[in-house]
């Protein structure tokens, strides 16, 4: 019963959870990139053009972030699962 339920929950494979922030991202991002960018007038040294432009720029990199946030989540899996991400140079084997 527990198998059918966790079937039931997937879309093409993906869960819906994180289906629904995919698809929450590219709305931010293209609501950023499309719809904010029809606002802006060409009066570019205005009060009007440059909050319009951070409005946009802001809405772009706040669907990158959910964006990426999502394929993390989704990577994950399950929550017994961690997701870890190691940056940086390791110095450890250069003696």
């Amino acid at each position: 019963m527990n198998e059918t339920l966790r079937r039931d929950k997937r879309v093409a494979g993906i869960e819906i959870q994180a289906l629904r922030l995919f698809l929450l991202a590219g709305a931010i991002y293209g609501g950023g990139a499309v719809g904010v960018e029809h606002f802006t007038d060409s009066e570019e040294n205005s009060l009007h053009y440059n909050m319009w432009t951070a409005l946009e720029e802001g809405m772009e990199m706040l669907g990158v972030i959910v964006f990426i946030y999502a394929l993390l989540d989704y990577l994950r899996g399950s929550p017994e699962r961690v997701v870890r991400l190691d940056i940086g140079i390791d110095t450890a084997g250069d003696s």
